[in-house]
């Protein structure tokens, strides 16, 4: 299978490695990396690799393959929550205190359950294996998207890369939050601190950044605020509320004094967010999933006395 990708204006400047893995997200990075040393990925017809920069305009080329790999499936994990499910696409619920792909430090992901709720028990013998295409943060809780089969995940990545996908989330703030903003920052990341450092003019290395902040209810110094992603980028929702002043509730790595203190008064064990709603566009309409707040969040918010969530879909 040969796919091409020209880069647009939001991807100039990237890498050819990373630029690749966030279109084809279910290709191990390792195998991204072999595929450019034999010649697979193509930057306009030509060997590349990995660190070179692409610009705006150029055309990558991505040979693959389906080859069959085993897997054997984890029965001790938990089970998954699924909230849409067709021959092609599931969507599914990432509680708060999970992370969305295996890593070292964890003993269980969100991945392995769904993993566990396709294939079943024992080993698992294919060409593809389905895995989430959008990632939550280990405390944020919500929708989670993922292909069943390897033509959509091709699709739905794309989708999701060119940002056609309209995620929107649910937070409580520290502040009184009313009306609707437009939020455009440039971030560049601190490694050591595993941060995105905000700045409103764009600056070498850094990723532009824009949401779109509207606040449904306030009072006692709390906001409950719907955001709409238009970019997609590490901690944005986060460290955008951050920057302008109201930082979520219970986040402990974005946060003021004020909110620290809030944080304690509200109980919250983690950030007060949840992707709550997720359009996906189709060749012939749209699907659109919803997930109410998990129950550690709903509880403050009817503490708070935030009960309009329910109409969400009204606003």
């Amino acid at each position: 299978m040969r796919k091409e990708i020209t880069v647009d204006k939001e991807y100039d400047g990237s890498r050819v490695d990373r630029f690749v893995g966030k279109f084809f997200p279910t290709i191990p990075k390792g195998k991204v990396q072999k595929m450019l040393r034999k010649g697979d990925i193509r930057l306009n017809g030509k060997k590349t690799s990995g660190e070179v920069r692409i610009s705006q305009g150029d055309v990558v080329r991505v040979f693959t393959f389906d080859e069959e790999k085993t897997i054997t499936v984890r029965q001790d994990v938990g089970d998954v929550e699924v909230l849409y499910e067709d021959e092609s696409l599931i969507c599914i619920m990432k509680p708060a205190g999970i992370v969305t792909h295996p890593d070292k430090n964890h003993d269980e992901s969100l991945s392995e359950r769904l993993i566990k709720y396709l294939y079943g028990g024992g080993e698992y013998s294919g060409a593809f294996v389905s895995a989430p295409l959008n990632r939550l943060d280990y405390n944020t809780s919500g929708i989670v998207l993922a292909a069943k089969t390897p033509s959509y995940a091709r699709v739905l990545a794309e989708l999701i890369a060119k940002n056609k996908v309209i995620k929107e989330y649910l937070a409580i703030v520290e502040g009184e939050f009313s009306g609707k903003r437009k939020v455009v920052t440039y971030a560049v990341k601190d490694e050591e601190k595993n941060m995105m450092i905000l700045t409103e003019e764009e600056t070498e290395g850094s990723v532009m950044m824009a949401s779109v902040f509207e606040g449904i209810c306030y009072g006692g110094g709390y906001s409950l605020v719907k955001c709409r992603l238009i970019t997609g980028k590490t901690h944005q929702i986060r460290s955008q509320l951050k920057y302008i002043g109201h930082p979520i509730i219970g986040d402990m790595k974005y946060f003021s004094e004020t909110s620290k203190e809030r944080s304690k008064d509200t109980g919250s064990k983690r950030q007060m967010l949840h992707c709550y709603k997720v359009t996906i566009p189709t060749d012939f309409d749209t699907i659109t999933v919803t997930a109410p707040p998990a129950k550690d969040m709903k509880k403050i918010m009817t503490k708070l006395s935030f009960d309009n969530y329910d109409n969400l879909q009204e606003i």
